[in-house]
């Protein structure tokens, strides 16, 4: 476990950095395929870390030290990107705190990215009773036994 989050990110950011330099037209197809698969998979997490970070950001009201007027201006000047990338972060990070925690646990698991828990965040903002939405899905319905097979 990494000392403090501090640390832990400051590492974890070197040594991205460090493998991305080490990528090049040396690296076979075979090797970019089966690391790309881990960077996929890291990238979740790291999104999910985004959000955690950004909404302690939010609700402890760090972001308005520099003087921001919301926690997406304050992303925004952070990283320099759009409105609506820093938009988007921040209602997940509300969201998987506030109303989808088995969202969360879903991406802590990997199972799931930013894109899929912000379609679920959208889609559900205003459902007030989850009761609706946790609808039991129909059990399939048997199959038939194998047919016996004939000699020939």
């Amino acid at each position: 476990m990494f000392e403090s989050t501090g640390t832990g990110v400051a590492q974890l950011h070197e040594d991205a950095a460090a493998l991305a330099a080490g990528v090049d037209v040396n690296v076979c197809g075979a090797e970019a395929d089966e690391a790309l698969a881990e960077v996929l998979a890291a990238g979740r997490q790291l999104d999910l870390l985004t959000c955690r970070l950004i909404e302690r950001v939010d609700r402890s009201g760090q972001f308005g030290v520099d003087g921001a007027g919301s926690t997406t201006a304050f992303i925004r000047s952070r990283i320099n990107e759009r409105a609506e990338w820093a938009a988007k972060r921040v209602a997940v990070a509300r969201a998987l705190v506030d109303r989808l925690p088995h969202t969360a646990k879903t991406a802590e698991a990997g199972r799931l990215g930013l894109e899929h828990a912000h379609v679920i965040d959208h889609a559900t903002r205003r459902i007030d009773d989850p009761a609706p939405i946790l609808v039991r899905m129909p059990s399939p319905p048997a199959l038939a036994p194998p047919r016996p097979h004939l000699p020939t």
